[in-house]
């Protein structure tokens, strides 16, 4: 009987102990938000974005020009990024806080706005520049900086003014706060903000409220994809 109750208790205590099977490796997911400040050795304005699971996926969206001019403008131009292939998700990866590597595509954008008959009314064209260019986005220096570098176009460089790092899934729609930066919560400062950005579009001094930060599917317009994005996720925090 003794020994019975001996083998039975190690067997239990096998069924109990964690085994690499049962081990789960929790992911993190990342969400960056920074401005582009140079092109190559030029001055530039811009925004870049990041959305990922480490190990797994990322979204990168960029935009950038090289005037700062508020008049009002006939055609706005500027320049677009995004990450369309992920080949390497990582934190703490060869020397950087963040780092995303894949393929990106790259466009020359142009907004042309009706000052005069219909104002406000647009068109606009998109000429690829970058098909499938190997790039990588590097953050550095305990997230204060980062850099994209894409093949066929030139370094960028910028300063992250917003990241964080969550073991669970970080909604999306985080985008504004008290203090005007994303608050780890999905509430109504943000479902105000994108309202009063809505129908907004690159450059329209008609609508000026149009933020790259805004535009989650990367379309140029502050649309009902990006309203229901929010709404859909309000009340969810991380």
């Amino acid at each position: 009987m003794g020994k019975t109750f001996l083998f039975i208790l190690m067997l239990m205590l096998i069924s109990l102990a964690p085994t690499a099977a049962q081990s789960e490796v929790l992911s993190t997911w990342v969400v960056m938000q920074g401005i582009i400040e140079y092109y190559g050795d030029s001055a530039a304005y811009g925004w870049c974005g990041a959305y990922a699971e480490t190990g797994e996926w990322a979204e990168v969206m960029m935009a950038w020009t090289f005037t700062n001019e508020s008049q009002l403008l006939e055609e706005y131009n500027f320049y677009a990024g995004k990450l369309v292939n992920t080949t390497i998700v990582e934190t703490e990866y060869a020397g950087t806080d963040f780092y995303i590597e894949g393929l990106w595509d790259i466009y020359n954008v142009t907004f042309t706005y009706d000052l005069i008959n219909e104002p406000g009314n647009y068109t606009f064209t998109m000429e690829l520049l970058v098909d499938d260019g190997l790039g990588t986005l590097s953050v550095t220096n305990n997230w204060t900086d980062f850099t994209v570098n894409v093949q066929g176009i030139e370094l960028i460089r910028g300063s992250v003014v917003f990241y964080a790092e969550s073991a669970i899934e970080i909604p999306i729609g985080d985008v504004f706060g008290e203090g005007q930066l994303p608050d780890g919560e999905i509430n109504i400062w943000d479902l105000v903000h994108i309202a009063k950005a809505y129908g907004s579009t690159p450059g329209n001094q008609f609508m000026p409220n149009y933020d790259f930060s805004l535009d989650f599917n990367f379309d140029f317009i502050i649309d009902i994809y990006d309203l229901t994005t929010i709404a859909v996720n309000i009340g969810k925090s991380y």
